[in-house]
C-alpha cells in the first residue's frame, strides 16, 4: 500500500498501528439521534455525506484481504462495489484495491468478496454487475442444502455436470460457491479466515445483520475493530435507515481508541465525528462508565 494513503489517514487519527493486528473489521456511516445509531441511506437525495469518512472506509477496503457482504446488498445497491464511485471519486488507485493474486485468473489481480446469502436462483450471476466483474473473486457462501439445490438447477440449465457448473462459474464469472452445514454468519467468517486464509476481513453487512448477528451476541461477535463515521445533525426520514445499535451497546462492548476532530457537513446541517473502536477482551463496561463515555462523546457535538 502506498505510504501516502496511510499518511492521509494518520492526519485524521494519528498513529494507526492498531490496524496491523486486526482480524475482522466492520464499517458503517450512521446518524446519531436520541442515543441510537441508524445507518445513513446514501442513495437518498441529499443524504449526509463526509468525504473523509468515505476515504477511510475505502482505505479499510484496500487493507482488507477480503470484504464480506450480503446477497441482498449485492442485488439492491448498484453503487456498493462501483469502483468509479468509491475509488476514483476519492482519489484512490485500482492497483491498490485489486491486490490479490488469483491462481485461476493469473493474468490479473483481483479482490476477494464474500457474499453471504440464502437465496440462489438459476443464473443468479446475472443479477448484478459485480457478479460478472472478473476483478472480484466472489466467494458465495450459503447453506449446504441451498448450494446443492442451486447446482442441480444450474446443471439442468447448462446441461453439464455439477462439477463443470462449478468450473464454469469460476472461469467465466470468478465465482466460487461454498455450502456450509448449520450455516450462520460466524461460521462464514471462520470459513473465510481459516479455510481461505484471508485476513483481515472487512464486514460490510447491513445494519440489521450487524445488530442481530454481531452486537446482540457479544460472546460470538467476531468484529474486533469497528469504524463508525458518526453524523449528528439534520436528516430527513428518507435518509435514515435501519438501526445499527444503541450508543450504549457500542460503548459497553468496545473501547473508543481513535477519534477525529469534528468535520462540518457541506450543507451546514450537521457535523461528523470519525471514530475507531476495538472490542473489549475483558468484562463489559458498567452502566456508570457507559454513561460517562457517552456524555463526553455527545458533548463534543454540543460544544463545537
Amino acid at each position: 500500500m502506498q505510504t501516502s494513503l496511510m499518511s492521509k489517514a494518520e492526519q485524521i487519527f494519528g498513529d494507526l498501528s492498531l490496524l496491523d493486528s486486526t482480524k475482522v473489521m466492520h464499517s458503517h456511516a450512521v446518524v446519531l439521534k436520541d442515543s441510537k445509531l441508524n445507518q445513513i441511506v446514501f442513495g437518498a437525495p441529499g443524504a449526509p455525506c463526509c468525504s473523509l469518512d468515505l476515504y477511510f472506509f475505502n482505505l479499510l477496503r484496500i487493507r482488507a484481504q477480503c470484504m464480506i457482504t450480503s446477497g441482498k446488498i449485492v442485488r439492491n445497491d448498484p453503487y456498493a462495489f462501483n469502483t468509479d464511485f468509491h475509488l476514483k471519486k476519492n482519489g484512490l488507485d485500482e492497483d491498490d484495491f485489486f491486490n490479490y493474486l488469483d491462481e485461476q485468473h493469473q493474468q490479473m489481480s483481483t479482490k476477494p468478496l464474500a457474499i453471504i446469502t440464502r437465496t440462489l436462483k438459476t443464473n443468479f450471476f446475472e443479477d448484478a454487475i459485480v457478479l460478472k466483474d472478473l476483478r472480484f473473486l466472489k466467494l458465495v457462501i450459503t447453506e449446504e442444502r441451498i448450494a446443492q439445490e442451486y447446482l442441480k438447477s444450474q446443471e439442468q440449465e447448462w446441461k453439464i455436470s455439477q462439477d463443470l457448473v462449478k468450473r464454469r462459474l469460476r472461469e467465466d464469472y470468478n465465482i466460487q460457491l461454498t455450502g456450509i452445514q448449520d450455516f450462520n454468519f460466524t461460521k462464514a467468517v471462520e470459513f473465510i479466515s481459516q479455510d481461505q486464509e484471508l485476513q483481515p476481513i472487512l464486514s460490510e453487512l447491513g445494519a440489521a445483520t450487524f445488530r442481530t448477528q454481531y452486537i446482540n451476541n457479544h460472546s460470538t461477535n467476531p468484529v474486533d475493530l469497528l469504524y463508525l463515521g458518526i453524523y449528528n445533525g439534520q436528516a430527513d426520514d428518507s435518509q435514515i435507515g435501519l438501526e445499527l445499535s444503541t450508543l450504549d451497546q457500542i460503548i459497553s462492548q468496545y473501547d473508543l481508541q481513535k477519534q477525529s476532530k469534528l468535520y462540518p457537513q457541506e450543507d451546514g446541517r450537521g457535523k461528523w465525528l470519525l471514530t475507531i473502536w476495538t472490542k473489549r477482551q475483558t468484562e463489559l463496561h458498567s452502566q456508570d462508565t457507559i454513561q460517562e463515555i457517552k456524555d463526553k462523546l455527545t458533548q463534543q457535538f454540543e460544544c463545537n
